[in-house]
Order: C-alpha cells, then structure tokens, then sequence
C-alpha cells in the first residue's frame, strides 16, 4: 500500500506545473456543487511553446 493510500486527496504535479493556493481553495470550494451532478472540475495544463512555462487553468 502506497503511503498516500490513507488521504481523503491526492494531487499529482509536475516540476513544471505552477498550482497556487488560490487554485487548490477555488477547487476545494466548489467540487461538491459540481459533484452532485456527477461532474468534477479538473485542471490542465497548456504549454504555448518550449520558451514558454507551463500555465494551470481551471476548466469546466
């Protein structure tokens, strides 16, 4: 058993993936409402070319 099997959360980032705590607390508050039509907001990243850093974006 992975040591993270016991948390309610998981979150998977690269070293290349910027997550603030503003995205993480905009997901926490509003995962339920979007849950309970069985659907789940995610976040993806976008990278626009090699000189580019890589952006996290909410999608619905």
């Amino acid at each position: 058993m992975p040591k993270w099997d016991h948390k309610k959360l998981k979150i998977y980032l690269e070293d290349d993936i910027s997550f603030t705590k503003e995205n993480f607390n905009y997901w926490l508050q509003n995962k339920d409402i979007v849950m309970s039509v069985s659907y789940l907001k995610r976040f993806f990243k976008q990278k626009k070319d090699k000189r580019t850093s890589l952006n996290v974006k909410i999608i619905s």
